[in-house]
């Protein structure tokens, strides 16, 4: 999944989070307030029809024409007397008066007026009732719970039929809005792909004028070109300077060998040097020669524990130049790779260098006509085979 498509998402759940948070106050404002509305109607209505109620006018007498609450949303009245022997009403449940639960008369009584819940909600026959004393008896107003959920219902239906083309708006703007803040990445992206496949190290990328994160990406990435431009015009000169300077006289490689060795021992005094040398000539250019066993010893003199051996020996028509360690090695699948120019078998260790050397020493055996190969080493390490053109043997 793209990083727009989960920013858009991320976007899209955002706002859905903001719209049942309002669903859920509007819901809740409304469901108070129809309530309240409806209590408000059952209020006025029992205490009108407790002014309008004559009790010596009144006997207990069947109900005649009066609403089934099953099928009723309307508002009722129910006139009792003073023990709660219904002798009015307006409406019926199950062919009865409505029931009034125990504890409303008494409450009624007691606070001029009270309300309650009977009733099945599931049954549609729950009912809100209001009950208001008068003299002689207590005027009861009910109505069934449906109205207000009925009400209730159609908010909820309208809350989640607007909220569809709101999501879907707030989907398209957030993918909108991401699409435009990647784009200066995108731009990034296929700048580095360019300069990756066409090697015109000297390319730039823009750095925009606002200081965002993609500016800063920008500048460092501009950083490393520089660098990496300045590394390998430095190559190419030594590389240039080296060629214009290899020659093909005879090279003994025999006190080559130990002249460079001293010259190691200065260096790595804390390490042991060994030398087998056979007496071997090759054409090639000496200080080339030299410049090739001086990385080589250099090289194992970084990663050897305590000793390095080098030796000098004919083999199969080659002159054949060892350095070993007794250091880690080289790991088998990292053998060639270490000879690339700027590769380094381990970037953590603390004397690496800039992973030139190797490269250096490979081009400078192919000038000879040779080869160079890295393979462990007769002392547990690595070791380094450069094998030349042999010229005589003495």
């Amino acid at each position: 999944m793209s990083l727009r498509v989960r920013l858009a998402l991320f976007g899209a759940a955002v706002v859905a989070l903001a719209l049942v948070l309002f669903g859920v106050l509007v819901y809740t404002l409304l469901a108070r307030s129809v309530t309240n509305n409806q209590d408000t109607q059952l209020r006025a209505r029992a205490r009108q029809a407790a002014s309008a109620t004559n009790i010596a006018d009144l006997s207990p007498h069947p109900l005649i024409a009066a609403a089934d609450l099953k099928n009723s949303t309307d508002v009722y009245v129910e006139v009792l007397d003073p023990s709660g022997v219904a002798l009015y009403a307006t409406a019926m449940l199950d062919g009865a008066p409505p029931p009034v639960p125990d504890g409303l008369l008494p409450q009624a009584t007691a606070h001029n007026g009270a309300f309650a819940t009977e009733g099945d909600a599931g049954r549609g026959t729950e009912l809100r009732l209001y009950a208001q004393p008068f003299a002689g008896g207590y005027v009861i107003a009910g109505q069934s719970t449906r109205v207000p959920a009925s009400n209730l219902s159609g908010v909820v239906v309208f809350l989640i039929i607007s909220a569809v083309p709101a999501l879907l708006a707030a989907l398209i703007a957030s993918w909108l809005v991401a699409g435009r803040a990647l784009r200066p990445l995108r731009i990034v992206a296929s700048t580095a792909g360019d300069i990756a496949s066409t090697k015109d190290f000297s390319r730039r990328l823009t750095v925009g004028r606002r200081g965002d994160e993609v500016a800063l990406l920008s500048a460092g990435f501009n950083r490393m070109l520089a660098a990496l431009e300045g590394a390998l015009d430095a190559q190419r000169r030594f590389v240039a300077d080296a060629s214009h300077e290899l020659r093909t006289p005879p090279v003994h490689l025999a006190p080559l060998a130990e002249e460079v060795v001293r010259q190691a021992a200065t260096v790595h005094a804390d390490l042991n040097l060994t030398t087998e040398l056979s007496d071997l000539a090759v054409y090639g250019d000496e200080d080339a020669l030299r410049q090739l066993l001086w990385i080589l010893l250099d090289n194992a003199g970084r990663h050897a524990r305590s000793k390095i051996s080098v030796g000098v020996r004919a083999e199969d028509g080659w002159a054949r130049l060892i350095v070993a360690d007794d250091g880690p090695g080289v790991p088998p699948d990292e053998r060639e790779r270490v000879f690339e120019r700027f590769y380094k078998a381990d970037p953590s260790r603390r004397h690496g260098g800039a992973g030139l050397g190797l490269a250096i020493a490979r081009w400078i055996a192919d000038q000879h006509n040779g080869r160079i190969v890295a393979a462990d080493g007769p002392d547990g390490g690595a070791g380094f085979f450069v094998d030349l053109p042999l010229l005589s043997r003495s």
